[in-house]
């Protein structure tokens, strides 16, 4: 009998694997936490440094950082439709911080993105 490869789910971290298929193929689990994740989304003319800054000081694996600035604001748009609704301010930076698929209020400092981060 011939057994076709799984699969690749396209969201991974809502991938969940039945006894079966952990049994059947051999894939051990193993206890894992799970870990919120964010979206940030930044809207500046360059990239900003105090970003830069930010994402060297401290691991953060459950950020996903998109920057959205006058260069990278049609292809962003084409990989990630939803950016198109962030204007790229005339002077400045604004910060999106994502959740749950629901977005605070934007933020103009990294500091302040820090600081939702933080919270729970």
């Amino acid at each position: 009998m011939s057994v076709s490869p799984p699969t690749r789910p396209k969201n991974i971290s809502a991938m969940k694997i039945s006894r079966e298929a952990v049994h059947s193929s051999g894939v051990i689990p193993v206890d894992m936490p799970t870990v919120p994740t964010a979206e940030l989304v930044c809207a500046a003319r360059t990239m900003p440094e105090e970003l830069a800054a930010f994402l060297r000081e401290a691991s953060r694996p459950e950020l996903t950082v998109l920057v959205k600035t006058p260069e990278t604001a049609k292809p962003l748009e084409e990989l990630a439709p939803f950016t198109e609704a962030y204007p790229i301010p005339e002077t400045g930076v604004r910060y999106y911080l994502c959740r749950n698929g629901a977005c605070a209020r934007p933020v103009d400092s990294i500091s302040e993105v820090g600081r939702l981060l933080e919270q729970d």
